[in-house]
C-alpha cells in the first residue's frame, strides 16, 4: 500500500469512527421508551424498523460531513483607492482580524519577516468555541499587483490580484486547492467546522465580507 493510499485508509477509518459515535447511542433509545440500552435496541419490536431508519439517516447525515467537493473560489471588489494602498492593508497578515470573519491575526515567523517572499506567518483562528493555528508562506509578493501565501494544513493557496481601473482598483481574493485537501484537514473540518461542504461555503462568505471590510476602510474618508 502506497503512502497516499494509508493515508486514504486512514481518513476513513477516522469518517467510520465519527460516524458510529454519532449513531450508537441514538439506535439504543429513540422513541422506544425503554429503561435500558438493552430493552431499546433488542426487545422493541415496535420500533426496531424506526431505529434502523434514524440509524442510516444519521449516519448519511454523519458521513456528508466528510464528503470532499472540489472547489476554486473567487469574489470580486471594486474599490476607490490606490492598488498600492490596497495591497498594503490585504498583506499585514497580523492585523487580518480587522477584515476576516474567521481569522484572529497572528505573527510572522523567522526571517524574512513582513510580507516578503519565503516569509512565514503563524495565524490565529476562530470559529465559534473551536480555536486553532496554522502556518503560511509567502508565495507571491508584488507590490500593487499580487500577493498570496500557501497554507499547508489545509491545502490551499489564497491570493490577492490588484487591478488600476481610473481612480479605482479591482480587488480579486481567491482560494484554490494545492492538490488532494489533506487527510487531517478533512477529518477536522468535518468533525469540527460544520462538515467540509458547509466550512467552504463559509470560506466563500467570508471573503466576500473581507473584501467588503476591505473597501470600508479603504473609502473612508
Amino acid at each position: 500500500m502506497s503512502r497516499c493510499e494509508a493515508s486514504d485508509a486512514c481518513a476513513l477509518r477516522a469518517v467510520q469512527l465519527v460516524s458510529l459515535m454519532a449513531t450508537s447511542d441514538h439506535n439504543a433509545h429513540v422513541d422506544c421508551g425503554a429503561d435500558s440500552p438493552a430493552l431499546g435496541c433488542g426487545r422493541c419490536p415496535s420500533s426496531t424498523g424506526r431505529h434502523a431508519r434514524t440509524a442510516g439517516a444519521d449516519r448519511e447525515k454523519t458521513m456528508s460531513r466528510f464528503s470532499d467537493p472540489d472547489y476554486s473560489d473567487e469574489v470580486t471588489e471594486r474599490i476607490a483607492a490606490p492598488a498600492d494602498r490596497l495591497y498594503d492593508l490585504v498583506s499585514d497578515l497580523p492585523r487580518m482580524a480587522r477584515f476576516s470573519p474567521e481569522n484572529r491575526g497572528g505573527r510572522w515567523l523567522g526571517s524574512p519577516k513582513g510580507p516578503r517572499l519565503g516569509a512565514k506567518f503563524l495565524g490565529f483562528n476562530r470559529r465559534g468555541p473551536v480555536v486553532w493555528t496554522t502556518i503560511s508562506k509567502v508565495v507571491t509578493a508584488d507590490p500593487g499587483k499580487e500577493f498570496a501565501f500557501d497554507v499547508k494544513a489545509s491545502g490551499a493557496r489564497w491570493g490577492y490580484r490588484f487591478a488600476p481601473d481610473g481612480d479605482e482598483t479591482v480587488v480579486t481574493e481567491s482560494r484554490t486547492p494545492l492538490g488532494k485537501r489533506p487527510v487531517s484537514a478533512r477529518i477536522f473540518a468535518g468533525g469540527l467546522l460544520g462538515g467540509i461542504g458547509s466550512h467552504d461555503q463559509e470560506m466563500r462568505d467570508g471573503m466576500a465580507a473581507t473584501l467588503r471590510r476591505v473597501k470600508e476602510l479603504a473609502e473612508r474618508p
